[in-house]
């Protein structure tokens, strides 16, 4: 068997294989880990459709760094961005979705200057931000939008969940919306402009 068609058939294999983890959300939601937040499992599943391993699984390496920064909207899809960094080589990826229902990647070949993007990130303290921000219980967003955050860096991994941030504009959700707008900005990525529309549940005012 020749080399080529080797190669073909694995090709042909990887894409077999991709195709069969494009979970639609229904399906990502009934298989959900109970135990994790819901929109981490949702973006998880559309990184693994789009071929990006599991973060958690990765072997510690000091020299490297992984982000991936999703912009979900309730009803019109995500769009995510997949930064790495080895030693000082960054390399980067706009995450959409594809007309198979999978997502792929594209890479972003116009932005040279990632390290001092991340600078501003740091700058504006991702690394002391929650996990999840302050939230008033007895408050629902309409057709909202959330940031989720994987931040992985030498085998420690943290995850940042920020629904609606523009709307309640917490502290923390504001250092959120400016890290977002850097990163997401520089990968061409526009970011939500700011929405109000709401109800509040049944109970005191």
């Amino acid at each position: 068997m020749s080399i080529a068609l080797v190669i073909g058939l694995l090709l042909t294999s990887k894409l077999a294989l991709g195709d069969a983890r494009c979970l639609t959300d229904n399906e990502i939601e009934s298989g959900a880990d109970r135990a994790e937040d819901l929109a981490l499992e949702f973006v998880r599943a559309y990184g693994r459709s789009a071929g990006l391993t599991d973060l958690r699984k990765l072997p510690p390496s000091p020299r490297e760094m992984h982000v991936r920064l999703w912009l979900t909207f309730a009803h019109t899809g995500v769009k995510g961005l997949v930064l790495n960094r080895r030693d000082q080589l960054w390399t980067s990826y706009v995450v959409t979705h594809a007309n198979s229902g999978c997502y792929e990647l594209r890479e972003v070949s116009a932005v040279s200057n990632w390290t001092q993007i991340w600078e501003g990130v740091e700058s504006a303290g991702l690394a002391t931000l929650p996990s999840n921000p302050t939230r008033d219980a007895g408050v629902v967003v309409a057709d909202g939008y959330s940031y989720v955050l994987e931040w992985w860096v030498d085998g420690r991994y943290r995850t940042f969940v920020y629904d609606n941030p523009d709307f309640f504009m917490t502290r923390e959700d504001a250092r959120m919306i400016a890290i977002a707008r850097q990163l997401l900005g520089a990968a061409g990525i526009k970011t939500p402009e700011k929405r109000r529309l709401t109800h509040r549940l049944s109970g005191p005012a």
